[in-house]
């Protein structure tokens, strides 16, 4: 596992949704609702808290991508031993301004321009001014792969503009035996088939018998749309897993 930051690597201003787009109906939004979304996404203490928070966005949406995948990577970042601190929210007139760790002031960013659907469910917003892409979020679970009683399956995933780098959140699930996960071996190969390996990886190492856990896999340099390759020893290395994820939604 890594060592761990004061926050996960949870998304900035290029953080979108798969299907989402900026334009769709802007219907007024009051900053009770907005606030509370806002905290949600930096309560980075517990991801239920932030998962609760996605009944107030549509899904499918950039408010619901960029909320489901800092749930995800939180959680990752806790099943591996990394607690973090909450982050911050302050209004400022019709700009709220977010910390995703009090005391980096790099961590901060502004939201503004807030829409919602018919229904008053948060769709968008621009962070520092900016719309996100829709290419670059995954929010949805993937295809399940299953090998030698290791499944594992995509949570979601983003690639960042900013930093040039997509993150995976893999859930990992065993069976009847212990296993060793190999996070910082996994491959990821991209449409095209050039093969990149992660800087940083969150999450276990060992997991036991009938048991799960989140696992946050960063890959410096490459797009979403390929495969993440993940391995590692079942019943103290008697035999292997090797699963290959697409990196799509069902």
């Amino acid at each position: 596992m890594s060592t761990g930051a004061s926050a996960p690597s949870t998304g900035d201003a290029s953080s979108a949704s798969e299907t989402a787009s900026p334009t769709n109906a802007a219907t007024p939004l009051d900053e009770e609702a907005i606030l509370k979304y806002l905290t949600a996404t930096v309560s980075f203490t517990d991801p239920g808290k932030m998962r609760e928070g996605l009944a107030l966005t549509a899904e499918g949406s950039i408010a619901y991508g960029l909320l489901k995948h800092r749930a995800d990577a939180t959680e990752a970042g806790l099943d591996g031993g990394f607690p973090y601190e909450d982050g911050t929210v302050k209004a400022a007139g019709q700009n709220y301004k977010t910390c995703l760790s009090p005391s980096h002031s790099d961590s901060c960013a502004t939201y503004s321009d807030f829409t919602a659907n018919s229904d008053g469910k948060i769709v968008g917003f621009k962070i520092d001014g900016t719309y996100g892409d829709p290419a670059n979020f995954i929010s949805k679970t993937g295809k399940s792969v299953t090998n030698n009683g290791v499944t594992v399956t995509l949570q979601s995933a983003r690639y960042s503009d900013l930093e040039n780098v997509s993150t995976f959140v893999l859930k990992v699930e065993t069976s009847k035996d212990d296993i060793t996960i190999n996070s910082m071996s996994s491959t990821y190969r991209t449409t095209s088939g050039k093969q990149r390996q992660p800087n940083e990886t969150y999450g276990p190492t060992d997991l036991t018998a009938d048991s799960n856990a989140m696992v946050n896999i960063l890959v410096p340099g490459v797009k979403l749309g390929g495969t993440l390759a993940l391995s590692g020893c079942v019943d103290d290395c008697t035999r292997q897993f090797e699963v290959t994820i697409p990196i799509t939604s069902k």
